[in-house]
């Protein structure tokens, strides 16, 4: 079930950045409209993320429960979310140079994958530990 989770989360957070690259914008990804809608996604999945965590089931995907949480997050969730967004930088960069050896980038990606994913989590433990009586 957990993993189900994970993943529900994550199809709904990034859902309607996948639908346009995949469907309405083939000719070029990297359009304004396409980074609007990562962004959201990234603003958006780790407080879905730590309300599904928290109150343990699916339906708090709900942007009614998660856009007032993001907004009440205040300045602690931002800054969580600049790190989140500079770890993701560097695992893209690493990825970028590390491209010509297929065993030594998929090794190396793994890790950052892994380390990215275990602070999001602490990220998210923070936030709510600072934040927990704002959130309700």
């Amino acid at each position: 079930m957990p993993y189900f989770q994970i993943i529900l989360t994550s199809l709904i957070s990034f859902g309607p950045f996948l639908v346009y690259l995949i469907w309405i914008e083939q000719s070029s990804s990297l359009s304004t409209i396409s980074f609007i809608l990562l962004g959201f996604g990234i603003i958006y999945f780790p407080m879905a993320m730590l309300a599904v965590v928290i109150l343990g089931y699916t339906t708090t995907i709900s942007p009614h429960i998660v856009i007032p949480a993001v907004l009440r997050g205040g300045w602690i969730y931002w800054i969580g979310i600049a790190m989140l967004i500079t770890l993701y930088i560097i695992s893209s960069m690493i990825e970028n140079l590390t491209s010509g050896s297929v065993i030594i980038t998929h090794l190396i990606i793994a890790l950052v994958g892994s380390y990215t994913f275990i602070t999001n989590a602490r990220i998210l433990g923070i936030v709510y530990r600072e934040r927990q009586e704002k959130l309700g």
